[in-house]
């Protein structure tokens, strides 16, 4: 990664006054002049921060005369700064050109992301640059201005009487300048009710903390720690305020350095197979109605092996529990799970998913808490969300019930689509007309901007000023890279205009005041400091010393499970957040859209997954159109058979269909079959249609049985540690008609390898590649006509029962059979290993493409980019050329950052040290599977993973003699079950 430059507090945004014109903002995208007059700002005011100055002009904006010293043409800077999702900070890096921000990469001093990113919180660069994001202010439809919204806001308060009502609506919320601000509010205004919505609500894990131990907690698992887990419906690698982290913490426990080497087992029961339980030892598939009774019987089996730290009282009532019909395969199952989690004792964990009841959460922690005293795997913490586990993060309904009363005098809006994310019989879409006066501040014209008075764009997380916490309690600030493109409000600009009287506030004089005031000794210096690093040190919630647990949860668990088990189960929907859209907040990401789902490889739609019993009982075919029908509301939606769901289930993903037109609208809007009381699952029936769709899958052939010898290899820990040469025919040297390379070589050979026991198929690669190399997205026609254009793929293998996933790119052959058979010599070997593509040269012959045994290479079928405008094409790396049409395209293994690292080093004299040149997939993979570097340096890393035992080449009896070396995935099975 290219050196940091510090930051300064450069980007003081001008006054938004310059932006209230007579006339509101127009919907055209901002121009190229507009955009760059405002990068114009940010940069002159890095050079007034370097200076002395302290502001911008108000209005007239000009080039900078005197170059400032950290702004080099060419040269990346990299920022600090955070995003927040539902309260919880993710620490990020984001790279800058200019004052332009283009890549965002994780920050190696957060916590929550110790240098990885995710696939969401890449993709967030395109949404910054978004054409359908919100550019006007309205006021009952009609276009206003900024300053008479400011001033509505204003005089919420004055016009207020002392027992009017006032509802704030916003996501949870961690920053403590937020509960300053809140606080100043209830001081003006006493009738303030505060609400913190999201669709992905973690109430059921306070609660179930507070079952068990009296208070809502924070769980902090420590999976460095635990040799043995347990996820109960817990996709802990996909979803989670510090998923990211957790990722790296299992890759670790599964990463295996040697013959002799242990590595950790993992146990997943859900009934929709998620990321996590595709890659489990063991998954059992389970309906979500039949997982409180699973949990309660493993509580009663590990209290009988234990033997001790249950109260009589609640042994009687386990006692008296008796199981309601149980297979002799999840009989099988939960014995040997039991007996395993036993033996470890203290290595061992159970998690569970935020979706379920808070009774299983608290059967959690006593399990735990049997297991070890010393919660050895598995701390308790405060939360840093403000009022964590209080009723005002489950308050919606009684916001609607006043609504309909009548009773809502003002209500604002912070961020949150209520209309889109909450259940239908809240009817909000049409109660918030029945507050007297209504704000609401969003990214984009939506169905709740159009539902209330007054609507003003919101502004995007790069642009604004914020401080935010981890779930651990480490602060940071959120500093922008650029001005609001459509002058949108933060969030606390908004709190602070309410709440305070005088002039309006911006969020930079907000967040920085509240800085001076706790920390006025050396302030310059330490916000210096701050900005260039992104964390505060020492502002972690320390562990709660070990909780005294209470068994007071059992009764209701025991009562959860005899009110989900009926006489007749029902078919049952399974509703679960989307690993890539969420809740639908990224519903408008052509990035996420396009991203193929980690398990089904579906991508621009969402479909009703059943398994292949239940499709075959119901008489249900894949691409065929079924209606689901719960509570008397309809959904329809295409089917997918999906041999990983349980039967008798049917799981469908939040997040698509969203109700106003968007890139997501044709997909299936789940909350339409959600209610307050169970918003995760519901009894439903299934009539299948006659119609059928083609559904854009990026891979159909998912049975790998007979390529293990070819493609990919799967080897149990035992057989491996048994004989560790098992894999050494597979990297033999083929005979071949190709003699050796007579090309000059360099000093360097470049390389890669990929530990695939630590590849989780996360695809935060895949997004990284596109962000990093101007990679377009093709549309759902595109990927049905098999033209998506990523240069990177997870593929997925079910082999001998086992998933195995496979990052794929172009192999960097030494014999490549791309190279001679292209009549143009546009794809040439260079001397440092590299499978070169030189653009000029390419005619789209494709010969290339169809002598590629990997079929890594694009073919650039259409000008993808001709159709951008700005804002949307400011995203792309000036490092990498913008293809046009009719080109083929590959990776390059980043051969911009290859050559930058090179340049820097002849220039300054130093050598290139090992892990110095970092590939974009290799930097984003957030479990560190992916490690690129010198082959000819025996001392490199990549060097001593590809002598590892477990390397092999894919395809390698073809003697292409692939850069890339694959290691096997290891399995650690449990011989009881095995």
């Amino acid at each position: 990664m290219p050196n940091r430059i510090p930051a300064v507090p450069a980007h003081v945004h001008a006054p938004h006054e310059a932006h209230d014109a007579a006339q509101p903002p127009s919907l055209t995208p901002v121009t190229r002049r507009d955009f760059l007059g405002g990068v114009g700002v940010s940069v002159a005011v890095a050079a007034a921060a370097l200076t002395g100055c302290t502001r911008a002009p108000d209005r007239k904006i000009v080039p900078y005369r005197v170059q400032p010293e950290d702004m080099i043409p060419g040269r990346a800077a990299h920022y600090a700064t955070a995003m927040s999702q539902d309260g919880y900070a993710v620490g990020l890096l984001v790279e800058a050109h200019e004052g332009r921000p283009t890549k965002i990469e994780g920050n190696p001093s957060h916590p929550a992301s110790l240098g990885a990113a995710g696939a969401r919180e890449q993709a967030a660069i395109i949404e910054l640059y978004g054409a359908r994001r919100a550019q006007r202010t309205l006021r009952t439809g009609a276009a206003t201005s900024r300053a008479a919204l400011a001033s509505a806001l204003q005089n919420i308060g004055p016009s207020t009487s002392r027992g009017a009502r006032v509802d704030l609506v916003m996501p949870p919320q961690s920053s403590p300048l937020a509960a300053r601000l809140i606080t100043e509010m209830r001081g003006r205004l006493p009738e303030l009710r505060v609400h913190y919505h999201t669709a992905l609500s973690r109430s059921r894990v306070f609660r179930g903390t507070a079952l068990a131990f009296g208070e809502p907690l924070e769980v902090r698992a420590d999976l460095r720690r635990a040799t043995i887990i347990l996820a109960l419906d817990a996709d802990f690698l996909t979803l989670g305020p510090s998923y990211l982290a957790m990722a790296r913490a299992f890759a670790d426990g599964r990463r295996v350095g040697g013959s002799d080497h242990e590595m950790s087992r993992l146990y997943v029961v859900e009934a929709t197979q998620s990321l996590t339980g595709q890659i489990a030892d063991h998954r059992l598939a389970l309906r979500d109605a039949e997982l409180p009774a699973f949990t309660l019987g493993l509580v009663a089996e590990i209290a009988r092996l234990v033997g001790q730290g249950v109260p009589a009282e609640a042994l009687q009532q386990l006692a008296a529990f008796k199981p309601h019909a149980v297979t002799p395969e999840r009989a099988r199952f939960a014995s040997a799970l039991a007996r395993d989690l036993v033996r470890q004792r203290a290595e061992a964990l159970v998690l569970v998913g935020d979706r379920q009841p808070a009774s299983v959460h608290a059967a959690a922690h006593a399990i735990n808490r049997l297991l070890s005293e010393a919660d050895s795997c598995v701390k308790y913490a405060a939360s840093p969300l403000l009022d964590a586990g209080g009723s005002a993060h489950d308050s919606l309904a009684e916001l609607s019930q006043a609504l309909a009363a009548g009773e809502v005098d003002n209500l604002v809006v912070l961020g949150t689509d209520l209309c889109a994310t909450s259940a239908p019989e809240l009817q909000l879409k049409h109660r918030l007309t029945a507050a007297k006066q209504s704000f609401y501040f969003g990214l984009f014209e939506d169905d709740t901007a159009a539902a209330c008075q007054w609507f003003a764009p919101a502004a995007h997380w790069l642009e604004g000023w914020d401080e935010v916490r981890a779930q651990d309690g480490t602060l940071s600030v959120a500093q922008p890279l650029l001005m609001p493109l459509y002058a949108g409000f933060t969030g606390h600009e908004v709190l602070a205009l309410v709440g305070r009287s005088g002039p309006q506030r911006a969020g930079h004089e907000l967040v920085r005041e509240a800085w001076q005031r706790e920390r006025p000794a050396n302030f310059e210096a330490e916000w210096e400091r701050l900005l260039a690093r992104g964390t505060v040190d020492g502002t972690g919630i320390d562990p709660s010393p070990s909780p005294k647990l209470s068994w007071g949860w059992l009764a209701e668990l025991i009562a959860v499970v005899e009110r989900t088990r009926p006489a007749t189960p029902a078919l049952e929907l399974s509703i679960a957040p989307d690993p890539r859209l969420l809740d639908g907040r990224f519903a408008e990401n052509p990035w996420l859209a396009e991203l193929p789902d980690a398990v089904t490889k579906l991508c621009w739609t969402n479909a009703a997954t059943l398994s292949e019993r239940t499709a075959h009982d119901l008489g249900v075919a894949s691409g065929q159109v079924v209606t689901l029908s719960a509570s008397g509301r309809r959904l329809e939606v295409p089917a997918l058979i999906e041999r990983g769901q349980a039967d008798g289930s049917v799981g469908l993903t939040l997040g698509w269909g969203g109700r106003q037109p968007s890139l997501t609208s044709e997909g299936a809007d789940a909350f339409r079959l959600t209610s307050t009381a169970e918003p995760w699952t519901t009894a439903v029936s299934l009539t299948a249609l006659t119609r059928r769709v083609e559904l854009p899958i990026t891979q159909r052939a998912l049975d790998g049985d007979g390529l293990e010898s070819s493609i990919v290899a799967v080897l149990s820990l035992a057989d491996y540690q048994a004989n560790p040469a098992l894999l050494a025919p597979r990297r033999r040297r083929q005979l071949s008609l190709f003699g050796p390379s007579d090309a000059p070589r360099a000093e360097r050979q470049w390389g890669m390898s990929i530990d695939l026991s630590a590849c989780t198929g996360c695809s935060a690669c895949v997004v990284a590649c596109q962000a990093e190399n101007n990679i377009p997205s093709v549309g759902r026609i595109g990927v049905l006509k098999g033209r998506q254009m990523h240069w990177i793929r997870v593929d997925r293998y079910v082999v001998k029962e086992k998933v195995v996933l496979q990052p794929m790119a172009c192999q960097h052959c030494e014999n490549a059979p791309c190279e001679y058979v292209c009549p143009t010599g546009a794809t040439a070997h260079s001397s440092d290993g590299l499978n070169q593509m030189v653009y000029n040269r390419c005619v789209g012959t494709r010969f290339c493409s169809n002598n590629c045994p990997y079929k890594v290479r694009r073919f650039n079928w259409l000008d993808y980019h001709a159709t951008d405008v700005a804002p949307h094409e400011f995203v792309y790396n000036p490092n990498v050329s913008v293809r046009e049409r009719g080109v083929m395209e590959k990776c390059s293994y980043c051969v911009q950052r290859i050559r930058s690292v090179e340049i820097d080093a002849r220039v300054g004299g130093a050598p290139i040290v090992d892990g110095k040149i970092v590939t974009a997939c290799e930097q984003a993979c957030p479990s560190g599977a992916i490690v690129f570097g010198d082959l000819a340096d025996p001392a490199s890393r990549v060097a001593k993973l590809r002598s590892d035992g477990r390397g092999f080449d894919v395809l390698g009896e073809l003697g292409t003699a692939p850069r890339t070396r694959y290691l096997a995935r290891l399995t650690n099975p449990n011989p009881e079950l095995t």
